[in-house]
């Protein structure tokens, strides 16, 4: 078990998998979803997670830092994204009430 373990995690395939399952559940949560927020705010959020997950497979595989930090910028932009939607869905709600 400890060696399985092992080489998952050295050659970067347990972030594979770790991808996989977030695109199934990003698939089956977009499917029950109905609100245009909600589903934006779900792309936004899996967007982040699969650059910090490749982030994460670039470092454990040993590939170049530059990569690395390619998909780190790339988690950051996602997660402005994100936030930008949920503040401007805050803001919008909160200009509805009297």
């Amino acid at each position: 078990m400890t060696a399985l373990l092992e080489r998952l995690f050295s050659s970067g395939t347990i972030a594979l998998f770790a991808a996989g399952i977030l695109l199934l559940e990003t698939v089956l949560l977009l499917r029950v979803l109905s609100n245009r927020s909600s589903r934006q705010l779900m792309l936004w959020n899996t967007f982040s997670g699969l650059s910090l997950i490749s982030a994460l497979y670039c470092a454990l595989s040993g590939m170049s830092w530059k990569f690395t930090a390619l998909f780190l910028s790339l988690a950051l932009f996602a997660h402005i994204g994100d936030l930008h939607i949920r503040l401007t869905t805050v803001k919008n709600s909160s200009n509805d009430q009297p």
